[in-house]
């Protein structure tokens, strides 16, 4: 494996050339070639912090309960249907 770049995971472990994730796992032979890399004196570059979780349907049933009466009927009939097509596309 050629390593141009390592960026460290937030989650623990690398991506190496922007595309392979490495587990933080001793027994990973990949791992293990970065680690070698980072010996050799490179620096992986800084994990950026995880993206925040999309909220599942009851967050969105609450966030819209407690903002009804600062909607529109249509708004309403708009994040019913967007609640709907969540459903389907996951079947």
């Amino acid at each position: 494996m050629k390593i141009e770049s390592v960026r460290n995971r937030a989650e623990g472990g690398f991506i190496v050339n922007g595309t392979m994730v490495i587990p933080a796992d001793p027994a990973n032979r990949h791992f293990r070639t970065v680690r070698a890399w980072i010996a050799a004196g490179n620096i992986p570059a800084v994990a950026a912090p995880p993206l925040p979780p999309e909220p599942g349907d009851r967050e969105v049933v609450i966030q819209a309960l407690e903002n009804r009466a600062n909607i529109s009927a249509a708004e309403r009939a708009a994040a019913r249907a967007a609640i709907i097509n969540r459903r389907g596309s996951r079947s």
